[in-house]
């Protein structure tokens, strides 16, 4: 079925502030009867086929690593190192939190995105609100400025962001949501906050070599957002992004998914050499393979800050969401852990730079690397604007 396209006339700046005006997402749309066929599907949300931001998804046996939390302790840092190493993306069961407490906040995310247009614009805002951010965020600006035509403005998906970092105060934002999601959604990151800083920072830590405790005293990691998606159903999904191409600029995330699916990863098989950070070699070329639920497990990736921090022995992969379903929307919940101080200092850990060698990247604020998020975008290009010149020593935190 053809996509409509838009014409020489199309004022694509006077759509995007239209369709922020009804303050109800895409769902609002959908809800409005103006998306019956694909021919109707707004051009600002349309990418050319050959245009998309990935290529399809090869024939694979690559599987997504489980790592069996109750593990006697070496088994399960070498599980978590090896990982961390080949893949940054890895599956957690026996992680102590109830399944109920997972699908309800699942199912939070849901009754949030699919209250009555009434009640959920009153949150719909580009910038947070005490905590809340309710949006269908722009396509990462500075690779749609690079080249116009690639991508579309808008992804097909809706967003609730909610801080729940402890600057944000008591219960953070969550306390503005309203009671169809907020009870169970502050369950889920009460146990997901306890998770990630007492066993999977300390475990994350461990598996880079350099000792439980590293990684607290050097940055303290804390739970920063709460990022709650809805990707609606779409009659060309093909067509429509559900987000692009991105690694995450955090230290590490934790994420649960319904069972709709459409989380791509790109990865590449590796076989670790040696049982330090980055001692790792390449096999194989990358490819994109899907990200499917599994049964009590939640999931957990590396990201940019814990990429650095290992020196580049851990991995901070592209991922992506496509729309998969003409009919059914995906829900997901991730959590997302950062360096607890806005101030602190990051940089590869001396411990795990080589003697003779030079770290790989320079030092720098938690601020300065927000920033260029900022200017060049979620593609992954920002992390290397502090990459270190091989001929110059860095500092080390």
């Amino acid at each position: 079925m053809a996509a409509a396209a838009a014409t020489d006339d199309y004022d694509a700046a006077t759509a995007l502030a239209e369709f922020h005006a009804t303050r109800g997402g895409v769902l609002g749309l959908i809800d409005s009867g103006a998306i019956a066929a694909a021919a109707a599907i707004p051009p600002l949300f349309l990418a050319p086929n050959s245009r998309l931001c990935s290529p399809p998804i090869a024939p694979s046996t690559f599987v997504i690593p489980t790592v069996d939390l109750s593990l006697p302790r070496p088994s399960l840092v070498a599980a978590v190192r090896a990982a961390a190493q080949s893949c940054g993306f890895f599956y957690v069961t026996n992680h102590g939190i109830l399944e109920s407490v997972v699908s309800s906040a699942v199912s939070a995310v849901r009754a949030f995105h699919e209250l009555p247009l009434a009640v959920r614009s009153s949150f719909y805002s580009p910038t947070p609100v005490d905590g809340v951010l309710y949006y269908t965020m722009p396509n990462d600006p500075p690779r749609r400025a690079a080249d116009p035509e690639a991508l579309p403005v808008l992804p097909w998906r809706d967003t609730l962001i909610v801080s729940v970092s402890p600057g944000a105060g008591a219960g953070g934002g969550i306390e503005r949501l309203p009671s169809e999601c907020r009870d169970a959604l502050k369950e889920y990151r009460d146990a997901v906050s306890e998770l990630g800083k007492e066993t999977l920072s300390g475990l994350l830590s461990e598996a880079m070599g350099v000792g439980a405790g590293r990684m607290e005293s050097a940055v303290a990691p804390e739970t920063a957002l709460m990022a709650c998606h809805y990707y609606l159903p779409c009659p060309e999904p093909a067509r429509v992004v559900g987000s692009l191409n991105h690694t995450d600029a955090w230290l590490f995330a934790v994420l649960a998914q319904d069972e709709v699916g459409g989380l791509m990863a790109r990865v590449a098989a590796v076989v670790p050499t040696g049982a330090g950070a980055g001692d790792e070699e390449d096999q194989g070329e990358q490819q994109w393979v899907e990200v499917p639920k599994v049964a009590g497990a939640l999931l957990v990736n590396v990201g940019d800050v814990l990429k650095v921090l290992s020196n580049d022995g851990f991995r901070s992969v592209l991922h992506e969401v496509r729309i998969k379903s003409r009919e059914e929307a995906r829900a997901s919940v991730a959590v997302f852990f950062n360096p607890g101080d806005s101030a602190a200092v990051v940089g590869p850990l001396p411990e795990l730079v080589k003697a003779g060698e030079t770290a790989r990247y320079r030092s720098f604020t938690v601020a300065e690397f927000m920033a260029a998020r900022k200017e060049l975008g979620h593609g992954g290009a920002w992390v290397e604007r502090f990459r270190a010149c091989e001929q110059e020593k860095q500092p080390l935190i």
